[in-house]
Formats: structure tokens, sequence, C-alpha cells
């Protein structure tokens, strides 16, 4: 078998090699031929046309000389200039790299490279066998640190997909830049010292650097040299790490990982210091790109620093001490300026056992320099500020406070900068940091570090002038004062004042609002806050003055500040008033009121007056602080109070008058606010809080509020002398007419026996607190309660019931001081997420209603450790909580609660001995009881039959249909824990087979009314229909079958298309979903091309705001609600169905479908009424839809079911008005 494999091996080689020599030797004849048959046309030519032959010959002889000239010109050149010019470069790359061959460096050549200047941090590159790079020049490489004890080893892990502009990654570009702080003699700033004075601190330390990857492998390239213990513990004094987060991921790079994994798995059992050396962390993150775009926003430190630091102190807690606090910094948008400041003020003193330096600040705020100067305490540390700031130290008679000096923010003197020589400087607004940006520190980029850089560009020494930049701006949004408070931590912790001092700062802001909030429900609200009541029958029946609208002033043409400013939500949060300024309000209602003409004229005249547009000419823009038209002043309401916040004449500071000041008493009559005097002018100073968030905005607060406690009490005094005299003239009338109804005459604010109301409704003695807490502590839309309330602001004897239902609360801060006497306390309709770990410490507690909150489920959340101890409590109420709805659940609470163990299968059970039985009360929907639904989706459902359209709406809703809408006795059907839904069902179906709506099989009879929708054109449906066919085609190819995204609906294919504005902001956080949806999105982006094209024609300002598109193929019935929609949604259906049918039918009302036709017409419908497609022929036809909705944004209100080509709401037949149940 040898011997035949080797013949026909051989065989075929011989066969290669003649097919290789015929293929030779056929190109030879084919030259040959060719070269013949040449010469043959040559001679044929000459013979032919001797003329042409002599001509060609002789231009050839011309040319011929200047070729060869050209010839030797280029060769000349190419001698003179390129050949000189390559071996010029050849002899500089081998100078420049004759120390980068490929051939491995010791610890010795490393060393000696390093003394010589050779070599830098930077060059070695990360996973290389080039261990450490020395950075001073008494390093020492990690063959030497068994034997020499280096007094900074800094660890730097970085991200080697993502090079800083130059070639270093980030990490080791601040790794060098610490070291070069470190390494030199550090310089002791005395503040208020010049440079002169300074006087060096602690020599220049010792500083090793290497990367994780590297120090992983340490004992792989080096046997018999340091282990990583000994690194860590014995060679050196201290260490420091500076990790890098990758680029919007934030995640840790494949070297820290395996470094932490080595880490876990060290014993320094055997070193000489039994522990890891003292260590701290530098948080790096980026942010920009090398050309300058930003990827995802600037972020402070990053994730991955961040977990490493926890989670190397929880790893070395027991033996290892830190040496200073962690860094974050993001590097590339505020630049080397953080990392400066905190290795300068935090790292080098903290290696010579020293506590941080005092930052030199420069405030270019008012508000930043306010809080350091007079919340802060940091006043000494203040070198400069702006020119706006009203400084009440200086010039008060206290000689020990100096001047500050002053910068324009807006054009800062840059010289003068330098002169203060800052070490942070605290901006407002970014116009203002970029400002600062010509002078500010920079990274030294570059791939040659031959030569020893200095830490900051342009500069050689440590004193280098490097300054970090802040900016904080002026928080905005609903929830501006909590971010005012977090602002306050923020620049404590920048300027490094002690934690306890700016936590009182912060919560005087907080607390603060809150006390005057107390203040004022008791001031104003209870019988001070009751109107009366016209009802006969019950005339001490009394309702709640309607929640007081103030203007603010901020200056005097008539711009204003609304509840989004720290201002407006300070006045909102402190005395429960609303805001004219509020852009929620529209001028429809104008047109609505009684007095709708007169107000017209009013709003004119002030128009006409302040040449102010009216809101119906001029679109509102988009700020906080918007200059107010006319017609506002009127509608929705004319404001109550009017607080002019801006320096006047009777604020004794200015000489500008306020707008009202400047009217004529016609014009000041037509303002109720104006005219009856409730107008509060704040002081100068006041003035200067106004427009700042610091903690003074308390003390605004309190004065506008004193103002108007002071406003009322004087009304009131004279409202009560009018109706003394009013009741004078009736009974003087009454005696004369001699009417024997004289009881029903008296004046509704008196009593029969002649006693004031007000007075008689006063508490006595023998009323218990929960009448006065009842009445002014439940609905008072209190947002938290003060630290104090409950233990100085309330009297503790005799509390046994506490109400504070119906509020947005969230916590309840010394509860325990009510331990004594609580028994019932009642939290119906707020914020808790859990109960309240304070309830544990009530021993004598009997009922806890925590119902329609947000608590979770988890024992934590629950509190069972705690209720469990409660030998008195008998009634816990946690219906309708939506996360606590399961049987599980409430089993698990009366197990506990009863005394059960803590499971079933725990041997170590509590003992039930001495705890009464607990009435634990859970609203329990899942699993549904039998006959609450039919169906287990939509998909499931015949959107025929009644109850499949009456299916979506919630047990609440169909109980309230059957009684306000059918009537039924509410005491039959009202309480939800004995009629539950299958019962609510069934009797709501009889009610409408009684009224003939609903046939005996189950189908519904309701009354229809068509909709038609607007018509869109060919020319965009034509488009519309190749792409959706080629979407089809694809999916079906693509998704391997799976094309419904939506099984609960029935259609046999659903996409849903996600706008770029949807996913474009997630993708920053590293969204999976996010980067799903853009790839979809690119995926299909002509057909959403298509389909805003085809919206664009019909809305243009909704096809700019929906979020998402759905398309879908086949869809049938599918009664829903679609709950995640903010808004009404465009329906667009195309297809060779027939007309009239396929269409969107939507709930109007309890009696009333509408049927809107969306065959190649887009109708408007709002999804979150039930609604469901109309019956077509699904077999012989193809149906196509494509919806257009919104899911984030402001919700807009529930009005109608449906609309009609021009946006006005289509209604039913028997529209109700909503109740205060339906509010709720």
């Amino acid at each position: 078998s040898r011997a035949a494999t080797f013949t026909k091996s051989h065989r075929i080689v011989f066969s290669s090699t003649l097919l290789v020599a015929a293929m030779q030797a056929s190109g030879k004849e084919r030259a040959m031929e060719w070269a013949s048959g040449w010469s043959k046309i040559a001679v044929a030519t000459a013979r032919e046309r001797p003329g042409a032959a002599l001509a060609v010959v002789a231009a050839v002889g011309a040319a011929l000389p200047f070729l060869l000239c050209a010839l030797a010109l280029a060769a000349l050149t190419f001698l003179g200039l390129a050949l000189p010019l390559s071996f010029a470069t050849a002899a500089w790359w081998v100078v420049t790299n004759r120390d980068s061959e490929k051939k491995q460096d010791g610890p010795s050549t490393i060393l000696s490279r390093l003394r010589a200047g050779t070599l830098r941090l930077s060059t070695l590159s990360e996973g290389s066998e080039r261990v450490c790079s020395e950075i001073s020049n008494r390093g020492s490489s990690i063959a030497e640190i068994s034997n020499k004890t280096v007094d900074l080893l800094v660890v730097y892990s970085g991200q080697a997909d993502f090079k800083m502009e130059g070639g270093d990654d980030a990490a080791r570009l601040v790794a060098r830049r610490i070291a070069d702080i470190v390494e030199r003699p550090s310089v002791c700033h005395t503040h208020g010292d010049d440079d002169s004075n300074n006087t060096p601190c602690t020599p220049p330390r010792t500083v090793c650097a290497v990367d994780v990857e590297t120090l992983c492998d340490v004992e792989t390239h080096f046997p018999g040299g340091p282990s990583l213990e000994k690194m860590l513990a014995d060679g050196c004094a201290n260490v420091l790490f500076v990790v890098e987060s990758s680029v919007c991921l934030e995640s840790p790079s494949d070297a820290l990982r395996k470094f932490k994994r080595k880490l876990k798995a060290l014993s320094f059992a055997n070193t000489d210091r039994t522990a890891c050396a003292p260590f701290t962390t530098v948080a790096v993150s980026r942010s920009v790109g090398p050309d300058g775009s930003v990827w995802c926003g600037p972020k402070v430190g990053g994730k991955a620093g961040a977990e490493f630091d926890r989670e190397i102190d929880e790893l070395f807690c027991d033996k290892t001490t830190r040496l200073c606090p962690r860094c974050d910094a993001e590097i590339e948008h505020n630049g080397p300026g953080v990392v400066d400041r905190w290795a300068r003020e935090v790292l080098v003193p903290a290696l010579g056992g020293f506590a941080p330096l005092t930052p030199r600040i420069l405030s270019l705020s008012s508000t930043h320099t306010a809080l350091l100067t007079r919340h802060l305490g940091a006043r000494d540390s203040v070198v400069g500020c702006d020119s706006w700031f009203h400084d009440t130290e200086h010039g008060v008679g206290d000689v020990s406070v100096t001047k500050i000096p002053r910068i324009d923010p807006w054009a800062p003197d840059l010289e003068l900068v330098k002169q203060l020589n800052p070490t942070l400087i605290v901006c407002a607004y970014d116009a203002s940091a970029e400002a600062l940006r010509e002078i500010a520190p920079r990274w030294r980029l570059g791939d040659s570090f031959a030569k020893r850089e200095s830490v900051c560009e342009g500069e050689g020494d440590s004193s280098s002038f490097s300054f970090e930049i802040v900016t904080l701006p002026c928080p905005l949004g609903r929830d501006c004062l909590r971010k005012s408070a977090a602002q306050i931590l923020t620049l404590g912790g920048l300027a490094r004042v002690d934690e306890n001092v700016a936590q009182q700062a912060s919560d005087k802001l907080t607390d603060g609002l809150l006390e005057i909030r107390a203040k004022a429900e008791k001031a104003f609200g209870g019988d001070r806050g009751s109107i009366r009541n016209d009802n006969h029958e019950n005339p001490k029946t009394k309702t709640l003055r309607p929640q007081p609208w103030i203007f603010i002033e901020a200056d005097p043409e008539l711009f204003s500040a609304d509840s989004c400013t720290p201002l407006g939500a300070a006045l909102a949060e402190g005395l429960g008033v609303g805001n004219i300024a509020d852009p929620v309000w529209s001028d429809e209602t104008l047109s609505s009121t009684d007095d709708a003409s007169l107000s017209s004229r009013a709003a004119a005249a002030l128009a006409l007056r302040m040449k102010i547009p009216n809101e119906e000419k001029s679109a509102p823009k988009d700020t906080h602080y918007p200059q107010l038209s006319a017609s506002r002043f009127w509608s929705p309401r004319e404001p109550d109070w009017w607080v002019v916040a801006h320096p006047t004449d009777s604020g004794l500071s200015a000489t500008e008058k306020s707008f009202g000041d400047s009217l004529d008493p016609e014009d000041r009559e037509r303002h109720a606010a104006l005219r009856e005097k409730r107008v509060v002018a704040l002081s100068n100073h006041l003035c200067h809080a106004a427009s700042q968030w610091t903690p003074e905005l308390v003390d605004v607060v309190a004065a506008v509020f004193e103002e108007m406690a002071k406003r009322v009490d004087e009304i009131e005094v004279v409202v009560e002398e009018e109706e003394a005299i009013v009741e004078v003239q009736e009974d003087t009338e009454a005696k004369e007419v001699q009417e024997t109804q004289e009881a029903n005459d008296v004046n509704a604010f008196r009593d029969a026996d002649g006693t004031s109301f007000d007075s008689a409704m006063e508490p006595t003695s023998a009323q218990t607190k929960r009448e006065v807490l009842h009445d002014s502590l439940r609905d008072r839309n209190l947002r938290g309660l003060p630290k104090s309330f409950l233990t100085t602001d309330l009297p503790v004897l005799g509390i046994t019931h506490l109400d504070l239902s119906k509020n947005e609360l969230s916590e309840l801060p010394g509860l325990g001081s009510l331990a004594n006497s609580l028994k019932v306390l009642k939290l119906e309709r707020n914020w808790f997420e859990k109960v309240p770990p304070e309830v544990g410490t009530l021993p004598f507690l009997e009922e806890l209603d925590l119902s329609r909150n947000f608590v979770r489920p988890s024992d934590a959340s629950l509190a069972l450790d705690s209720l469990s101890k409660l030998k008195h409590l008998k009634v816990v109420d946690l219906r309708w909580n939506r996360k606590v709805c399961t049987a599980e659940v409430l089993a698990r609470m009366r197990r506990r609660l009863s005394g059960g163990p803590v499971e079933e299968s725990d041997s170590n059970a509590c003992e039930s001995d001495g705890i009464s039985s607990v009435d634990v009360r859970v609203t329990v929907s899942f699993p549904a009881p039998d006959g609450a639904f039919v169906g287990s989706s939509p998909a499931d459902r015949n959107a025929n039959l009644l109850r499949a359209q009456l299916e979506p709406w919630s047990t609440l809703q169909l109980r309230r249909r059957l009684i306000e809408d059918f009537h039924q006795d509410q005491a039959a059907v009202g309480d939800p824990e004995r009629v539950l839904r299958a019962e609510v069902m069934s009797l709501l179906l009889r009610r409408y087979e009684t009224e003939g709506l609903l046939t005996p099989k189950g189908i519904a009879q309701r009354p229809q009314r068509r909709v038609v929708g607007t018509p869109v054109p060919e020319l965009h449906l034509a488009p519309l229909r190749v792409e959706l066919k080629a979407w089809l085609e694809q999916r079906a190819k693509g998704a391997k079958g799976n094309v419904q995204e939506r099984p609960s609906i029935d259609a046999e294919a659903y996409m849903i298309l996600r706008s770029p504005t949807d996913f474009n902001a997630k993708l920053g956080a590293g969204s999976r979903a996010a980067r799903k949806a853009a790839d979809k999105f690119a995926k299909f982006e002509c057909l959403w091309k298509c389909a805003e094209i085809a919206l664009r024609g019909v809305d243009s300002a909704f096809a700019n705001e929906f979020t998402a598109l759905a398309v879908t193929y086949q869809f049938q019935g599918s009664p829903h609600i679609d709950k995640q929609n903010v808004g009404p949604f465009y329906g667009l259906a195309i297809g060779d169905f027939a007309d009239g049918t396929g269409g969107i039918c939507v709930e109007s009302t309890a009696r009333t479908v509408l049927a809107v036709n969306t065959k190649h017409a887009l109708g408007k419908i709002d999804g979150r009424f039930p609604h469901w497609v109309a019956p077509w022929d699904v077999e012989n036809s193809t149906r196509f839809s494509l919806i257009y909705y919104r899911t984030t944004g402001d919700p807009e209100p529930i009005t109608a079911a449906a609309f009609d080509g021009d946006g006005i709401g289509v209604g039913g037949d028997s529209e109700r008005e909503s109740s205060p149940e339906d509010e709720e």
C-alpha cells in the first residue's frame, strides 16, 4: 500500500511539472507570434506608405534626446535629495528607537533607563512585560522592592479600548500626574500669604507605578522576586489605586477583574505588616472623545472605581486603614484641576500624617458665596467673589472681617485670578466656567516623553498655577428644593467643611419650610381656613377655603417666577399657595366665566398700559421666569397675594418702584390684591435672598407668612365688624316687619344661642387631641414633617389618635415621642414605600392604617419583626397597595403577626403566648378569584361580547359605573371587600340587558357613533405599502418565527419602533434595551420616515412629539387599555379590507361607542379608554396598521375618547360630570 501511495503521489507531481512546462512553452510561442506579427505589419506599412514610416522614425529620433535628459534629471534628483533624506530618516529612527527593541527589558535595564531619563511611565503599554517605571530619581524597581520600601505604590488600571488624544490612556495619565506632584517637595499654602511665604511641608517622596495586569503576573515574569503580598504590604508605605471606567458603560477592564480575584485570594500572614498598606483610590471617568464630541455627558468619577474602592474597603477593613478619602475625577470635561487639587491638598498631607489643607475658593456665584460665608463657616477660605454678592458681614462694625475681592463672573480679570491663586473656582453658569478655560490647567498629551515634563503646561515646579472648576447651576423643576439641599451638601464637601455643619445648613432649608408650613396650616387651616356653607339644613358644616394664589413680581415689567424655581417652590411648600405663573393653565377658561367681558376689558387695559402682548398673540417662552401676559392675571384666577421680590421704595433700599406703585388709582382698583392691600414687599436683604437658593429662603417665606397672617387678622376684624353691622340691620328689619322666622335670617356664622360659630368650634378641655390633629393634618398636601414636629410642636399629653391621611408623606421623624399614648395611626393615601420603622417603638399601638400607599412586599418593608412584638396590635390595614396584593403575602403576614414561625419549615418557631390575633387586611388580586376575568389576555376575548369590552376597566371603575350610571344602591355594592369583581360584573351586565344593550348571548348592542379620520394622500400611502410589505417579509425570514412582540394582542405580526429621542438618552447609561431599540430603528428607518411623513401632513406638532410606532399585521379585536400612554394616539390602517370595517372602536360613555374609520385615514383616539378593532374579513383580505403614540413627557388630561379632523373631542350621548371621587 505504501508503494502504491508513493507511485500515485509521484504521478501527481510529475503531471503538475509537465503542466507548468507546457504553460511556459506556450507562453514563449505566443510571444514569438506576437513579435512576428508586429514586424510583418511594420514592413507592410513601410512598403505601402514610405512617407508615414519616415515620419515615425523622425519623431522618435527627435524625442529621444528629451527622454534621455529627463531620465538623467530624475536620477540626479534622487541621488541629491531623496537618497540623503532617506539615510537621515533611517539614522533618526535608529537613534530615537535604539532602546525600544523587541527584546525584553529586565528590572536593571528599566532602572538604568529611568535614571538616564530615556524612559517614561507613559511609554510602557498596559499588559507588557515591563514591570515597573520609577518616576523619581530615587525610585525602585520591582526587583528592589523587597530590599527597599517606596513611599507610594501607584497601581493603575486603564481602558485600552479608549485612548486619550496623544496615545495615553486616562489611568496612566492620571498616575503620571499624581506621581509628578508627590515626588516633588510639597508646598504648604497659608491662606492669605503670598507665594514667597510658602514653606515646604514635606520632603520629596519616592513613587513606583505599575499597571494591574503586570502586577498580576509579577511572579511569573520575575521568579524569585517579591510576591504580590510583599509588594502591597512591605514593599511600600502606602498604596494608591487609579481605576478608569470605560466610556458610557462604566465597566471595569478585564485586567482589573483579574486583579480583584487575585486580591481576594491573598493572605498577608507571612508579611511583616500582616496587612495591606494604607490605601486610597482615584476613580477616573471620561465623557469626551478625541474629536471633542460628547459621548455620555460629564460624569464625576466612575462606577468601576467606586465599586473597586468599596470592595477593597470591605476586603481589608479589619486590619488596613484608609490613607485619605477617595478622589472622583472626570478628566476631560473638567481637566486635570480636580486631580491636582486632590493630590496637593489631600494626598500629600496624608502621606505626611497631616489633615487635608484648606482650599482657596473663588466663588463666582452670589448664592454659593453666601452659603460659604454665612452658612458653612468657610469665609476664611473665600479669596474672591462675584461683583453682585451682598456682603452683610463686612462694614457692620466688625473690623476683623476683611473685604473680599470682587471679580466679574461674565468677564473675569484673568490676571487678578492668577494673583488670587485659587485652588477651587465655583460657578453657577457654564459661561463663567468657559471664560476661565484660557488659564485653566491642561493635560500634556503626546507620543514623546523623552524629556521630563512638568505638572502644568507652561510651568516647571510643584507650585504651578492650577485650579478645579465646578459648575453648580441653579436647581429648577418640581424638586428644586431637594436639589438645593443636596447642592449645599455638595458645596460643603468641596470646601471640606464639617459634615455636621453642612447637614445643618441643608436641614435648615428643608425643615425650616416644613415648620412654617405647619404654622401656616394652624393659622390658615382648620376653622381659619373655612368659609360659610349655604347648607341651611346643617349650618355648622363648613368647607375649606380655596387654595390662595400669589403673583411673584421679579421686576416692574411683570417678570415672575413659577413654582419650579427656588423662590416659587419655597412659597408653595412653605405656605401651600398656588402660583399664577405656572404654565399649566390656558385662557380657555376665561371665556367660560361669568365675568369674562369685565376680565377681558381689564386685561386689555393692562396690556395696553404695559405694552405686553396677550397669550393668544405670542407663544409662551420655555422659561421658569416668564414675563406674564395681561390675561394671566385673571385666568385661571386673579392672584390673592402680590409678593414684590425686587428692591423698591417700600423696601427702603432703592429708588425703583414696584408695578403697583406705578399705577394710578383707577388701574389699581382692577387688581383685588392691590386694592385690598394684600401686598408683601420684601426688604433689600430678603430680595437678595429671594434670588438665591440658600437657607435664607426660609426667612423670605417667614416674612411673607407674617405679613399674610397680619393682613388676614386685619381683614377678619373688618369682616366681623361688617357682619355685626349687617346683623343689627337684619334684626332691626326683622322686628319692624315682625316676621316669625327670625332663626332663618340669623347670620350663618352665628349659632342658635347667639354664640360665635368659630368659638363654638374651638376645642374645649373635654375634646381629645385627636380632633385637633384630624382637622389640622388630614388632607393638607404635606410632603414632609419637621423633625421636631411630633416632639415639640404637638402636645404630647393624651394623643391617642394621629391621622395624617391624604398627604404626600414618605417618612415620620420623631414618631417615637408618642410611644406612651398613641393607639391609632392612620396613614391612608400617602407615599410610604415601607412601614415606618418607628412603629416598632409604639408599644400601645392597636391600629395601623397604611392603605392606598406604595408599600413593598418584603419582610423588611413590612417591618414584620417590629410589628410582631406589638402585643396590643389588632388591625393592620394594607389594602390597595399595588405591590402587596398576593395571597402569599397575606398568609405570610398572618402567620408572622399571629406568632407563627418565620418560615413554615423553621424549627425555631416563635411562641404565640400573650400575642392576640391580628386582623390583617390585604386586597388580594393574584391569583385572581374565580369568575373575576374571562380570558387571560385581550387576545383571548371576543370583542363582540360586552363583557370583553368591559374587562379592561378596573373593579373600582366598574363599581362606580354601576352606582353612578345605573343608579345601583351604593350600600349594596360599595364594599369592595364583600362585593368582589365577579359579582360587580354580573350586576352590571344585568343592567345592560335590562336596558336592551345586551343580547341573551352576551353580544353588545350599544349604539355606535361614526367618526371619520383625516384622509392620507395616495402620495404618502404608496411608499408605506412598499415598506410594510418589505417589513413583513423581512420579519418572517429573520425573526425565526417570532414576529409577535405583544402576545396579549391578537395579531399575526406586531412590532414596536422607539423614537431616537427615546433611546438615545438611555444609550449613554449602557442600556441593552436601548441598544436593541437603536439597532431595530436603524433596520427599519425607512418605514419610520414614511410613517412620519404621512402623520406630518395631518398633525405636524404630534409628528415631533410621538415616541413610539406600533406596526401590526392582521390585528383583530383585542379590547384593551394602553396604560403607559400619556395622551391620545393616531391610528392608520392600510389594506384591501372592505370600507366601513376594520376601524377602531373606543368606548366614549357607559352606553355609547365611537367607531373611528382609519382605513387610509388618520384617526385620533385616546387609548386610555377601552378600545378594540372592529370586525373585518380576515380570511380574504389583509390589514396593516400604524399606531403613533407617546409614553414619555407630561401627561395630557383625559377629556374625550376620540377627536374629529379638527382635533375637537367627540362626546357621547350621556356624558357625566366628574365627581370628587374621580379626581381622587
